[in-house]
């Protein structure tokens, strides 16, 4: 069975396309990237924002759009996809016309794409990670950060925050370098919305942390000294918790325009890697973690195996 998988996400659109054996075991045909920022402007504080509302633009629903057909021909071209399947996350959850671009998407693409609920995008980006005895996820996306604890026997918990790196940049980062009031706002914000997290019983259990998506992957790279993005050298590499608070302060001294001369921080990424970057380290001081693993399979493999076994049960 292959199947082509797109997860539309707030800032990148990722298309994953998989071919299972007669066993369930997983083979990569193509995994690719597209940076859409369908989110852009979602959460920004300008007049003009505010009076549009929770909207997906009209600017965002084009790149939307053009990105989809170039990826749903790249999945049908590539060893005779027998399923595509789409879905989307929280700029679809939030967005007041989600409902017109579902079907902008489907008249003009033919693709149907499936909101995922917060939860579930968390649990499903953790099924496919490395088994070990209570694995963290935790990816700092762009419009939600989801955090899932689980074991090789199943997912103990998973839940979806509702912030990310996009959404932290448009409400606490209007310009770069940061003032230091912007990024104290910043960290008193994410500390409340972890909270709850903090009397967890799980935490007992010291479970490891995996980090999943480009905040994390970028991170790693950028620790390596890589100009290529190479998910082979990424995938595995071990952060220590002091590395990632020196790369986010670095980042986080950097102007636009230095962030974008970064060697192989895609462009669409750059603007918004030091609230990312930020998310991730207040999010392992808070819960005592000294390092995480980065991990370039994300919700799109967890989607896959979700179609795989729909198959085999029938």
């Amino acid at each position: 069975m292959t199947v082509g998988i797109i997860d539309a996400g707030t800032n990148t659109v990722l298309l994953l396309v998989a071919k299972f054996d007669s066993r369930g075991a997983l083979k990569i045909i193509r995994d690719e990237l597209r940076i859409v920022r369908l989110g852009e402007g979602m959460d920004a504080k300008t007049n003009a924002a505010k009076n549009a509302g929770k909207i997906i633009s009209p600017a965002a629903l084009e790149r939307l759009n053009a990105t989809l057909y170039d990826l749903k021909q790249t999945a049908l071209d590539t060893d005779d996809a027998e399923r595509i399947v789409a879905v989307g996350t929280s700029a679809f959850r939030r967005a007041e016309n989600a409902t017109e671009i579902l079907r902008a998407m489907k008249d003009e693409n033919g693709i149907e794409i499936e909101i995922l609920s917060g939860d579930e995008e968390a649990r499903r980006t953790v099924c496919r990670l490395p088994a070990a005895p209570a694995p963290v996820c935790s990816t700092s996306a762009g419009g939600s950060m989801e955090v899932a604890v689980g074991d090789h026997t199943g997912i103990e918990f998973g839940h979806s925050f509702e912030t990310g790196c996009v959404r932290m940049t448009e409400n606490f980062f209007p310009r770069l370098p940061a003032l230091p009031n912007e990024r104290a706002a910043a960290q008193t914000f994410v500390h409340k919305l972890f909270r709850p997290l903090d009397t967890m019983p799980f935490w007992a259990k010291k479970p490891a942390l995996i980090g999943v998506a480009g905040t994390v992957t970028t991170l790693a790279m950028l620790a390596k000294g890589m100009t290529d993005y190479d998910a082979e050298r990424i995938d595995g590499t071990i952060l220590a918790s002091d590395t990632v608070e020196k790369l986010s302060d670095m980042l986080f001294s950097l102007s636009h325009a230095e962030l974008h001369a970064l060697p192989g921080v895609e462009q669409g990424r750059a603007d918004v890697l030091p609230a990312g970057s930020l998310l991730l380290k207040l999010f392992m001081r808070q819960f005592g973690f000294s390092s995480v693993i980065a991990s370039v399979r994300g919700l799109r493999y967890g989607i896959a195996v979700r179609e795989y076994l729909k198959t085999v049960k029938g």
